[in-house]
């Protein structure tokens, strides 16, 4: 699983082993990108995207390809719309999954990645 979160942030409760090794590994795992190209290498799970205060992970949106905040943008830095994902075989039941994602990004990253071109074309979704 590619994710990156704050333990406090997680929707279950685990066992004192698990919060052990969770809290180490988000210790390595603090950055807030602010320039286009580490924003769209961003882990889309990730502890700066909350939907309802909480980190979210979306099986359904993964299996689609979408892993990196670059997964969900086209090149002129706009969001894909909900017509491409239903192109790569999303059902409505996700619809508001992706648009509660899309609200829950930091809105610095929506303005840079909005003012930047991005350099390159972000890679097709790919089933996972």
């Amino acid at each position: 699983m590619k994710c990156i979160f704050s333990l406090s942030d997680l929707p279950v409760k685990v066992s004192p082993f698990y919060v052990e090794c969770l809290t180490l590994w988000s210790r390595f795992n603090t950055t807030l990108p602010d320039q286009v190209e580490d924003i769209v290498n961003e882990i889309v799970w990730n502890k700066n995207i909350l939907v309802n205060n909480k980190s979210c992970y979306y099986s359904d949106l993964v299996e689609v390809g979408m892993h990196r905040i670059g997964d969900t943008v086209k090149a002129d830095g706009s969001f894909c719309t909900w017509s491409d994902l239903q192109l790569k075989g999303l059902q409505f039941k996700n619809f508001l999954f992706w648009h509660g994602l899309i609200d829950a990004i930091p809105i610095s990253w929506k303005k840079e990645l909005k003012s930047n071109t991005l350099s390159h074309t972000p890679a097709p979704f790919r089933p996972s």
